[in-house]
């Protein structure tokens, strides 16, 4: 937060439902519930701009992991894709001018077909297998909802993650240029999952920031 600060950002730290309570036997929110949350806390900044001196048409989504993984969809959906909720302020838009994720999964049919990675955490997330529910892995992967209009994404992966596969990262970056939208790709060599980031120090974060909020035009 003080490091936003420092370079003249308003920063807000966002909660959301997590997937089950602490050892607790079943999964109690599914996604999109935590979806559904963050795209909430959006439309809440944008219906209280004017008292917080934030600019409605220049918020970034930043995120690591499981929160990266939320940042991609907040860029890459649309209200047209049936993700809002509706806890609120519909009237403002949820949708993110700029994108940071730091090892977030973007496919997660790939992702749990990976074979050494925990499928727990990913039915826990679902509410099932692959097997069980192909659709809602399909509607819960960023991947599904890359198009022309979506705002610039900057990805931070280790290329030795094992917790969420670097090639998540890869699937991403060949998706998006394919379509011709922008993202940058960071693999960092020898690093395992939990990137190497210092928002104190590490610029290439805020110069992403900086050209495609602070300083568009």
């Amino acid at each position: 937060m003080q490091p936003a600060a420092e370079r003249d950002y308003v920063a807000v730290s966002v909660d959301y439902c997590l997937t089950r309570v602490k050892d607790g036997p079943k999964t109690k929110y599914p996604f999109p519930a935590q979806l559904h949350d963050v795209k909430c806390a959006v439309r809440w900044l944008r219906a209280n701009a004017v008292k917080y001196k934030i600019d409605p048409a220049r918020i970034g989504a930043f995120g690591r992991a499981a929160g990266g993984h939320l940042a991609l969809l907040l860029g890459l959906t649309d209200s047209s894709d049936g993700m809002e909720g509706n806890c609120g302020n519909l009237n403002f838009s949820s949708k993110v001018q700029a994108v940071v994720s730091l090892s977030g999964p973007t496919d997660l049919a790939n992702f749990f077909e990976t074979r050494y990675v925990d499928k727990n955490m990913i039915m826990w997330l679902i509410g099932g297998s692959l097997e069980e529910m192909p659709e809602k892995y399909r509607q819960a992967s960023p991947i599904t909802y890359v198009s022309e209009d979506d705002p610039p994404v900057l990805t931070v992966h280790g290329d030795q993650d094992k917790t969420i596969p670097p090639q998540q990262a890869q699937l991403l970056d060949r998706k998006m240029k394919e379509i011709g939208v922008s993202h940058t790709l960071i693999m960092q060599k020898d690093v395992g999952h939990g990137v190497n980031i210092n928002m104190s120090t590490d610029y290439p974060v805020w110069d992403f920031f900086d050209k495609h909020l602070k300083n568009r035009d």
